[in-house]
């Protein structure tokens, strides 16, 4: 996908002001020490469901919780890694506007800078002034990067810094991440393979935002009726494991499996992320 001439000398511009002021930026954010809080309800039920299935493919993921403007990071095994504050889309919504990728910042309008919701694959990839980002949704032009300055009025390093997550919504659809944090742990984990996002929805459902799952507890039923036996513990056919007689989480497994690529496809023609 080549984008527009532009779209590619706006975000140049952006881009070469990034370049002279993340050094300064890095300064300012601590970088000694991972810091890790508890996932939301709804993160922890996700990342359950994510491990019991299988579904990330043993590749490293993040869940993104947009009403908590927060990210974990999980490695492949599925354990926890590091959590940060995010600066996400200044809209709300769950879904990315047809087209917006191809359209210059100042045609975008406020309503419509959104992030979006559901499984994405998480793929390392090159602006145009070369720093290296994550794509989310290439076609839509949002991604997952170290946070940008951008304006003097947008004061994103004091948004990411408040206890608060109301301030969090600046971008324009793209996914603020700490310097620090994207150096230590997501540049190490996805840089070379790539992984997976789960952005949690929030104006959507559950089921609406990732319509290929179903509850665990109608899983773990199905297994038992097909073994025939009463109250005898299970096995997953994909994952080959013992399922507890515990209840299990109302959160997930897919009917149909997403068609997601087991290995990072072609790195496509780098293009600025919009914002």
């Amino acid at each position: 996908m080549q984008p527009p001439p532009q779209r590619r000398t706006a975000g140049s511009l952006r881009c070469c002001a990034a370049r002279v002021l993340l050094p300064v930026l890095v300064l300012l954010v601590p970088t000694s020490q991972a810091q890790v809080a508890q996932p939301s309800a709804e993160a922890a039920s996700m990342q359950h469901w994510i491990v019991r299935t299988g579904d990330h493919r043993a590749r490293p993921f993040v869940i993104v919780d947009k009403r908590e403007a927060r990210l974990w990071i999980y490695d492949a095994r599925g354990q926890l890694v590091e959590s940060t504050a995010v600066l996400l889309g200044s809209a709300r919504g769950d879904a990315s506007v047809p087209g917006i990728g191809q359209r210059p910042l100042g045609q975008i309008r406020a309503d419509e800078r959104t992030t979006p919701a559901g499984r994405f694959w998480l793929e390392p990839g090159r602006n145009l002034a070369g720093e290296d980002i994550l794509w989310l949704d290439y076609g839509a032009a949002v991604s997952l990067h170290r946070v940008r300055p951008g304006g003097p009025q947008d004061r994103r390093l004091p948004r990411l810094m408040t206890r608060s997550a109301a301030d969090n919504r600046i971008s324009y659809g793209c996914i603020n991440v700490p310097i620090a944090v994207y150096n230590r742990s997501l540049h190490a984990a996805f840089s070379s393979g790539g992984g997976y996002a789960y952005v949690l929805p929030e104006v959507q459902s559950l089921r609406q935002a990732f319509p290929f799952v179903q509850p665990l507890a109608a899983r773990a039923a199905a297994a038992r009726a097909q073994g025939g036996v009463e109250g005898a513990q299970p096995r997953s056919a994909r994952a080959g494991r013992v399922l507890p007689r515990a209840p299990l989480p109302l959160l997930l497994p897919p009917v149909a499996p997403l068609a997601l690529p087991l290995v990072p496809p072609v790195p496509p023609v780098p293009a600025p992320p919009v914002d």
